[in-house]
Parts: structure tokens; C-alpha cells; sequence
């Protein structure tokens, strides 16, 4: 059955697309797609921004959290950096600054109560598909390149589902029709993200899905652009329809160029 998308407050859409929220943003708010965003702002008259514009309207980058007074206490009763972030929708470091900005004492994390109580600890594959769930509808882990090709893919009409459960892992997009997966691969993921790529990749690709992976590495800098947008869509169009089975794995630079063998096939 297809997904219905809940009711979207016009007058409330409006204001926040006038005061400068960017169309994922809004999409986020109403909990729906940055493309079903833009088509309703278009029904209704708007003119939507292009991404230099909307870059223009957002030259702060600072993300402030409401109710820190709240984190704060939470945080000197035990509670841990990492679940603290996941309920504000921020990253650790973020948090973290944020808590130091309000005179809060930040544990050493080897004295934190929450990493300690799963540390060395083997979760059940129950526990990480439900973890992979909440990561999905929390949009956790979203970096600005990340949001850059939300709306290079979003310009291009494109539908997709951003941090994407698949299984106990999440891929930073999937074009679900067609089962594809795109990974935005930049030289600032953690240290276990790439310990564990191997396993990661083979995983998806046996649950038939195909991967692309988006590199955003030196040397290519300034993070991705249409080109690699591009170049998911058509692959998307060329494997649609196709039987499932073991996926197919292909890697690009940013901007769309081939970066390494293509078509690679994992076993």
C-alpha cells in the first residue's frame, strides 16, 4: 500500500519557506519529502529557491537547541551525550558544545554511564534493525553534503527516502522503486564506519539492493554536484524493472566521473 503523507498546513509552510527553512528542512517539520514540499509550495504560488539562494538565506550554519536547560539536567542525572543527541536531532559534538556553552561539565566518555552499559556488548540484530528504524525517522547522522544532494536530487524531482533502514544499517538515500543506495562517502565518517564498509556493503548488496557511492574526498572538494545526481537518476532509470538478486556496486567522484571499476559485484 502505497504511504499517505499527512495533511500539510499551508500558512505554516509558507511562513517558514519565507523566513529562509530550506524545502528538507520543511520537509522534516511536516514529515514528508523535500519533493512533495516544493510541489505544494509551486501549487501554492510559490516561487521556489535554488540552492545558491537558499545557501545565500542561511549564512549561519550555528544549530541552536531549544530547551538545553532540559538536556542539561538529563545529561548531570546520567543520561549520555549520544541519547541526548538523538532526542535533539544534533550531532554529538554539537551537544556536547552546547552543554559547555551552558556551563555543563562534560564526562570523559570512558566515565560515561550510557556508552559503558553497552560497551563490548553484542546487540541482537532485533535491537540494531529497531536502532537503524528510529536513526531513519530522526534523520540522524546528516551531514551538509549530505543535504546538498537532497536538493540537487529534490531540483531534479527525484523521490527518495533519506537515511534509509535497510536492515540493522542505514544508507544515506534510497530510490526505493528501483532499489537503489546512495552513500555520500567524505573523509570525516568515523573511524568504525570504515572498519566496517566491508561488511556494511556486502550486506546491502545481498539484500539486492545496488550501491552507489558518491566519494567526496581529496581530491575532489566542495561536496557533490549535479553531475553525480545525474548520475544516480539514470542509473536508477536503467536498473528499474530489473529482477532482484545480489546487487551491483558503483562509485563516483562528486561530480559524477567514474572513480573506480565499475559494476563491481560483491559476493
Amino acid at each position: 500500500m502505497p504511504r499517505v503523507s499527512p495533511p500539510i498546513d499551508a500558512d505554516k509552510l509558507v511562513s517558514m519557506y519565507a523566513g529562509g527553512a530550506s524545502l528538507a528542512h520543511c520537509a522534516r517539520e511536516f514529515r514528508t519529502r523535500s519533493v512533495t514540499i516544493r510541489t505544494k509550495l509551486e501549487d501554492l504560488g510559490v516561487t521556489v529557491r535554488t540552492r545558491s539562494e537558499q545557501f545565500r538565506m542561511t549564512p549561519s550554519r550555528v544549530v541552536t537547541i531549544e530547551n538545553i536547560e532540559e538536556y542539561a539536567a538529563r545529561y548531570l542525572a546520567g543520561e549520555g551525550i549520544n541519547r541526548l543527541s538523538i532526542d535533539a536531532n544534533v550531532a554529538t559534538g554539537t551537544m556536547s558544545k552546547r552543554l559547555r556553552q551552558h556551563g555543563v561539565r562534560i564526562r570523559p566518555q570512558s566515565a560515561d554511564a550510557a556508552h559503558a552499559a553497552v560497551r563490548g556488548k553484542r546487540q541482537s540484530a532485533e535491537h540494531l534493525r529497531r536502532r537503524a528504524v528510529t536513526n531513519q525517522s530522526r534523520l540522524v547522522h546528516v551531514g551538509p553534503y549530505e543535504m546538498a544532494f537532497v536538493d540537487l536530487l529534490t531540483e531534479r524531482g527525484c523521490e527518495f527516502t533519506q537515511q534509509c533502514a535497510i536492515g540493522k544499517y542505514n544508507v544515506d538515500f534510497a530510490l526505493e522503486a528501483p532499489g537503489v543506495a546512495v552513500e555520500i562517502v567524505s573523509g570525516s565518517g568515523k573511524g568504525n564506519t570504515h572498519r566496517t564498509r566491508p561488511e556494511r556493503l556486502k550486506y546491502i548488496l545481498d539484500q539486492g539492493w545496488h550501491v552507489v557511492e558518491v566519494m567526496v574526498i581529496a581530491p575532489f572538494e566542495g561536496g557533490p554536484t549535479g553531475g553525480s545526481a545525474d548520475y544516480v537518476i539514470a542509473l536508477a532509470e536503467l536498473t528499474s524493472g530489473q529482477p532482484s538478486g545480489c546487487g551491483h556496486h558503483w562509485m563516483v567522484w562528486g561530480d559524477g566521473k567514474p572513480y573506480a571499476a565499475q559494476g563491481r559485484q560483491v559476493n
